[in-house]
């Protein structure tokens, strides 16, 4: 069954929507990657990434302009490890599972060094599927991390399947202080006829109702109303605030996504991708941010993207 961040994942990243509000990542300019499966247990991932970070209207010294990665990826059989190599950090991540029967325990570390900022972090996720106890079954994960600077988090996520087609979940984020991020959400799936939610954000003070629909093999439609009761300004002064996204299969090399909201500002972007051939797939990413407008930043941006998968 689904955790709680999957049950509306496919949604989220259709209409470009982070529930949990993370920073955003600094705007890629250019992109080159690389991929290769040399056998099926082992993944090899390069990526030449050029970008630029803004920070309180000036450029950001403190991201890389361009930054290099390589991922390797192995099947060890009872576990697998990924190992990750930048010029900001050096990572390992390691998943196993505990238990395969009715029950499903999944457990996995994460060790993070950023040298360029003298930090490092670890990570501990603890992941349990059960099955069906008399109508319902539970989908739950608690993580740890700790970083060297001292502090804590602690985020445990719970999703509950009711007759298959109603979900119901919370999701927090404790700093062993302050509740810092509380989410919940109630999804009903009825079969063959998409998907809705309704949701809210106890920190933000946000609520939301939404839809998912596939139109048909080529057409896919995600849309969410929201209402801020802390206050927080919408759409013209209100406390609404709309969003939405859309999938299009243009052909069978071609695609399009299209994401916009609408609250104090007016935020629009699209992907258009193109698979060239078995190997080359390449793309192109345009943005517009109302709330730029007249800034040094600017509210537009493009960038490209262009992969090979040997």
């Amino acid at each position: 069954m689904a955790s709680f961040d999957d049950m509306l994942r496919g949604a989220n990243d259709r209409m470009d929507f982070d529930p949990y509000l993370c920073p955003v990542d600094p705007q890629r300019d250019w992109c080159l990657t690389f991929k290769a499966q040399p056998k099926k247990t082992v993944g090899m991932e390069f990526q030449k990434l050029w970008q630029t970070a803004w920070k309180d209207g000036e450029i950001d010294p403190s991201k890389p302009a361009e930054k290099t990665t390589s991922k390797l990826k192995l099947n060890h059989g009872d576990c697998n490890t990924t190992w990750t190599f930048s010029n900001e950090k050096f990572a390992m991540q390691g998943v196993g599972k505990l238990l395969t029967g009715d029950y499903k325990v999944n457990l996995s570390g994460t060790a993070e060094a950023k040298y360029l900022k003298s930090a490092w972090k670890l990570v501990g996720l603890a992941t349990l599927s059960t099955p069906d106890l008399g109508g319902a079954k539970i989908n739950s994960s608690l993580e740890f991390e700790h970083e060297s600077t001292g502090a804590q988090k602690l985020k445990p996520k719970i999703n509950f399947e009711l007759q298959e087609e109603i979900n119901v979940g919370l999701s927090g984020e404790h700093d062993t202080k302050d509740l810092q991020k509380g989410l919940f959400q109630v999804v009903y799936s009825p079969k063959d006829q998409g998907r809705f939610w309704m949701r809210g954000n106890v920190k933000s003070q946000e609520f939301g109702a939404g839809c998912d629909n596939k139109v048909n093999d080529n057409i896919e439609h995600s849309f969410e109303g929201t209402y801020n009761w802390g206050g927080a300004e919408g759409i013209k002064g209100t406390n609404f605030g709309l969003r939405g996204g859309v999938d299009y299969s243009l052909s069978d090399q071609t695609s399009l996504t299209a994401a916009a909201s609408w609250g104090k500002d007016v935020n629009v972007n699209q992907t258009v991708e193109h698979k060239c051939d078995k190997n080359w797939t390449v793309s192109a990413t345009q943005s517009f941010d109302q709330e730029l407008v007249g800034t040094k930043q600017g509210a537009y941006h493009i960038g490209f993207a262009a992969t090979y998968k040997l």
